[in-house]
C-alpha cells in the first residue's frame, strides 16, 4: 500500500508507513468524494470571499481592510477547527532545523528584494504607479507596525494554514505528492487574482509546498511567508523614500 504522505510502498497489510509513520488508509470512492468535496468547498469559499472584495469597495480604506483581514482569519480558523486533528502535528517546532530556517529566512528576504526591484522597474517602464503597503496604513498611529501585522503576520499564519495546511493535506489524499504540491500552489496563486503576480508567487508557493511535504511542518512556510511579505513592505518604503 502506498503512503499518501511520502509515497513509500508498504506491505498491503501494514497499518502505518514504514518510512514516515503516517497511518495508512485504503482509498474508497466515498473517502475520495468526501475529500474532493471538502477541499473544493473550502477553496471556493475563500475565492468567493476574495472576489467580492476585489469587485466592491470593501477593503479599500484602512479600517475596512483590517476588518476584511480579520474575517479571512475567522474563515480559516473555522475550517482549521474542523481539521484540527490533521493540523496539530504540523505545528511541531521540534521539526525545525537551524540551517534550513536560516536559509528560508535569507532566501525570502533576497527574493523579496529582487521582486520589489522588478516591479518598480516594470511600473516605470509602463509609467504606472501603485500605492505601497505602507501607504495603505498611513492613517494608523503606527503605519509600519500595522502594515507588518496585516501584510506579513496575518498572511504568514492564516494563508499557510489554509493552503499548506488544509488544502494540501486533502489533496495529498487524492493524488501523489508532486501534483498535490503543484495544484495547491496554483490555487494559492489564483487566489491573489493578479495575472502578473503568477511570475513570482507560483515559484515561491512551490518551494513552500515542497518544504511542507518534506519536513511535515507549516513553520518553514510561515517563516518564508512572514519574511518575504515584511521585507516587501520595508523595501518598498526604503525605495520610495
Amino acid at each position: 500500500m502506498k503512503c499518501r504522505n511520502c509515497d513509500n510502498l508498504n506491505n498491503p497489510n501494514a497499518r502505518f508507513c514504514g518510512n514516515c509513520g503516517e497511518k495508512l488508509e485504503a482509498d474508497t470512492p466515498s473517502n475520495y468524494d468526501a475529500h474532493v468535496q471538502k477541499v473544493s468547498f473550502f477553496f471556493f469559499t475563500l475565492l468567493a470571499y476574495i472576489a467580492v472584495l476585489n469587485f466592491t469597495e470593501l477593503g479599500n480604506d484602512y479600517t475596512s481592510s483590517i476588518v476584511v483581514d480579520i474575517l479571512f482569519a475567522l474563515i480559516v480558523l473555522l475550517f482549521s477547527f474542523i481539521n484540527r486533528k490533521s493540523l496539530h502535528p504540523l505545528f511541531n517546532y521540534k521539526k525545525l532545523r537551524r540551517g534550513i530556517s536560516i536559509g528560508v529566512i535569507c532566501g525570502s528576504v533576497i527574493y523579496a528584494f529582487l521582486i520589489v526591484l522588478f516591479t518598480n522597474f516594470l511600473n516605470k517602464q509602463l509609467d504606472q504607479s501603485h500605492p505601497t503597503y505602507y501607504e495603505q496604513y498611513q492613517e494608523a498611529s503606527y503605519p509600519l507596525l500595522m502594515a507588518i501585522i496585516f501584510v506579513a503576520v496575518f498572511p504568514a499564519i492564516f494563508e499557510e494554514i489554509a493552503f499548506r495546511g488544509i488544502v494540501l493535506a486533502d489533496l495529498c489524499k487524492l493524488t501523489r505528492l508532486k501534483p498535490a504540491i503543484f495544484i495547491t500552489s496554483f490555487l494559492f496563486t489564483i487566489l491573489h487574482l493578479s495575472l502578473l503576480s503568477f511570475i513570482w508567487i507560483l515559484p515561491g508557493a512551490l518551494v513552500i509546498g515542497y518544504l511542507r511535504v518534506k519536513h511535515r511542518t507549516l513553520l518553514y512556510g510561515m517563516l518564508a511567508h512572514f519574511f518575504y511579505n515584511s521585507s516587501v513592505v520595508i523595501f518598498e518604503l526604503v525605495l520610495q523614500g
